[in-house]
């Protein structure tokens, strides 16, 4: 049979050409700009997830007063400021004196815990395997941390709250201004995939706060009522810590683990069977009750985008590698239902 097929003319064939071109320019710029400012762009994200809560409390407060979306977030906005303002004056200085006794108080729970575990043959192996790994963890640590300094890290919060803040007074500005980019007949689509963004930060955001605040004021209670020493410093520890989903629940129970562990090695298997209820209780009551419109993680998904975020950006990427899953979940998850549609 005779080849029906159209060959391709050299006007189609320059075209594509240069399709290509442009789509390599952009996907390298798009990479060299990760590579040399993706600690820029990890807290412009964290800003992000501030626009999003501030902008939702912002549309329930104008939904409730019927107030102009531009008061409703001026309002939200001062009444954000004054709680964090009052809070901090309540706290700050319980916290800081909890946190220096805190800080002087680990290095003899980790003599302590050292001592009784160089008792056992297995447990000397295990003090000298971390030895010899120590100096490659310190090495890493200091290689791929992000704000390692405190200029670094403030001028980062600086970042996120600008962003935040900007984000939320305007989000149609900036929504139209993304929508801009793409051509009129994706417009829509896109606009869907925004929507469907906005939704996920949403919901992950209030999910993670609920279980934060639950979490701190449980093991405040409990720890107080064993008589721990610093309560009220190491409870709220865990409730900021549980915002980085099973990783910072774990590193959060270690410096409890050790106080304990100066009361007693009794005191200290207490403490932990008290971590392992309120998280228990978390994980399978709490968390799915408060995160049942968000997209749920698996756990090895939440880990695994934990320890690359950790090893790519350092402790920031690690705290922002739930949500960035959540959105490239729900990124994969649009574009699968659209592929079933057609």
């Amino acid at each position: 049979m005779p080849d029906t097929a159209c060959p391709l003319t050299e006007e189609a064939l320059s075209a594509a050409l240069r399709r290509n071109l442009l789509l390599a320019v952009v996907l390298g710029a798009a990479a060299a700009i990760i590579w040399y400012a993706g600690e820029v762009l990890l807290y412009a994200f964290a800003g992000l997830l501030l626009a999003v809560v501030l902008q939702a409390w912002t549309q329930w407060f104008s939904e409730k007063t019927h107030m102009r979306p531009r008061l409703s977030y001026w309002c939200v906005l001062l009444a954000v400021v004054g709680a964090t303002a009052t809070i901090c004056w309540l706290i700050a200085p319980r916290v800081q004196a909890e946190g220096g006794e805190l800080i002087a108080q680990l290095p003899t729970g980790l003599a302590r815990l050292r001592e009784s575990i160089d008792k056992t043959p297995a447990g000397a192996s295990l003090v000298h395997l971390i030895q010899a790994h120590a100096a490659d963890s310190a090495h890493r640590l200091r290689l791929f941390s992000v704000g390692s300094t405190a200029v670094d890290a403030l001028g980062g919060v600086v970042v996120a709250i600008v962003v935040g803040l900007y984000g939320a007074a305007e989000p149609s500005l900036y929504r139209s201004g993304i929508l801009r980019v793409f051509p009129r007949a994706k417009r829509e689509r896109a606009a869907e995939y925004l929507d469907s963004l906005a939704y996920t930060l949403r919901w992950w955001m209030f999910g993670q706060m609920v279980p934060m605040a639950v979490l701190g004021v449980a093991t405040m209670v409990g720890l107080w009522l064993m008589g721990i020493p610093l309560a009220f410093t190491l409870g709220l520890l865990t409730g900021m810590m549980v915002f980085v989903p099973y990783v910072g629940s774990l590193i959060a129970a270690i410096p409890t683990a050790l106080i304990a562990l100066l009361q007693g090695p009794t005191k200290m298997v207490w403490v932990l069977l008290l971590y392992v209820c309120i998280h228990v209780a978390e994980g399978y009551a709490l968390t799915p009750l408060v995160q049942r419109r968000a997209v749920r993680l698996p756990p090895v998904v939440t880990v695994f985008a934990q320890l690359l975020m950790w090893t790519v950006a350092g402790i920031l990427g690690a705290m922002l590698a739930t949500p960035l899953a959540a959105a490239a979940l729900t990124i994969v998850s649009t574009t699968l239902q659209d592929e079933k549609a057609r």
